[in-house]
Order: C-alpha cells, then structure tokens, then sequence
C-alpha cells in the first residue's frame, strides 16, 4: 500500500510522518495508475490526520474497492469546513450523487472528502481522469457505475495549517462537482426531455383548442 500526498500543498512532510509505509508525492490524478496494489491520498495541508489512514486501509482489505474518509460522520473541529460547505455544498452534492449513481450499499454521506483508499486494479478499471477538484466527484461517479464495493470510516478534520489562502473557489469549485455529477447520468436528461415534450404538446393542445 501506498501513501500518496497531493501536491499543491505546504506541509507535504506530514504524509512522511504517516508510518513506517513508503509515501510517494505524486504528480497528477493518473499517477496513482501507476501504484503496485492501491494508494491512500489526502491533502497534505494539515487537514487530515494521516494517523487514522490505517483505518481505512482496514477496510480495504476486508474487500473494498473503495474506502472515504468521512467528515461529516466524522469529528469536524472548529474552523476546520466553512459553514455553507458543511451545512450546503457537500451535503447537496451528496445528496444529487446518491439519488443519481449510487446502487445498493453504495450511498455515502462525505462525496467531497479528499481522503481516500482505494485498490490501484479498480481504480484503473474507473477511468478517473478529471484534472479540477470533480475529479473527488468523478472518482466516485465511475467507481458506482462499475459496482465498486464502497466503505466509509468516520474522520477527523482539522483548520487549515497554510499561511495562504486555500486553492478552493467555493462557487467555481461547487459547480464543476454539480455539473460532472449531472452530466454523468443521462437517464436524468432523457428524463427532463420526455417531460418537457409532455409539458409541451399539453399546452399546445389547450392553446390550439
């Protein structure tokens, strides 16, 4: 198993204080295709304790595909999630990603969280290759389509330990998750058509009589 620390953060040294597990700072997304087994990823800005990554190794190996850590079951400590992300964005985001792609015992309740464990074959198998922050949503998007055994272990989350402001634009960022969720499924656009069709051809039938 491996550790791997996103880059882009300051405090990449705190993944190298994770155990005595070989950590690798990866270059981008699609370098964890390149991992033997699997790899656990977080940001390393002091956010997540990578001293509770062997709880989600624990999971993996009792034959998930993939493994979150959730915030959100979690203990989120003061300061640490602004409060329109905690009471809003994530839990709306969850909510349309469950109600669109989640199938039996695959509901999760933190579709946002940035620590994860994952098998490196299945992860492969998903085809994950957003460059932006949907890459968190797309992720699990593919991960559901392809029947992914799916966990959750409870985390902790901890106020940002940079001194510079977070790369996360709140709006921007929400949207990219909302829209790859959405495009993602196109039952729900056939859906929405058929029903415009309907709404449609109903008024013109009462303007026309």
């Amino acid at each position: 198993m491996t550790h791997w620390v996103r880059t882009g953060s300051l405090d990449a040294p705190a993944g190298r204080r994770a155990g005595d597990r070989e950590v690798r700072v990866a270059l981008a997304p699609c370098d964890v295709a390149k991992q033997r087994h699997g790899a656990i990823f977080a940001d390393a800005d002091g956010t997540y304790d990578f001293a509770e990554a062997p709880g989600l190794v624990a999971k993996l190996e009792d034959g998930n595909d993939l493994v979150l850590g959730s915030r959100m079951r979690g203990d989120i400590r003061p300061g640490a999630m602004p409060l329109m992300h905690r009471w809003v964005g994530t839990p709306v985001l969850t909510f349309v990603l469950n109600l669109l792609h989640a199938g039996r015992g695959q509901r999760v309740s933190d579709c946002t969280s940035w620590f994860r464990c994952f098998r490196r074959r299945s992860f492969s198998a998903w085809g994950a290759d957003a460059t932006g922050m949907e890459f968190a949503s797309e992720m699990l998007v593919q991960a559901m389509k392809s029947g992914a055994r799916i966990a959750e272990v409870p985390i902790t989350l901890r106020p940002d330990t940079r001194h510079r402001s977070p790369h996360l634009k709140r709006w921007r960022d929400g949207m990219r998750h909302l829209l790859h969720i959405l495009s993602a499924s196109p039952p729900l656009f056939f859906r929405l058509g058929l029903v415009t069709i309907v709404l449609t051809c109903t008024v013109l039938l009462v303007v026309l009589r």
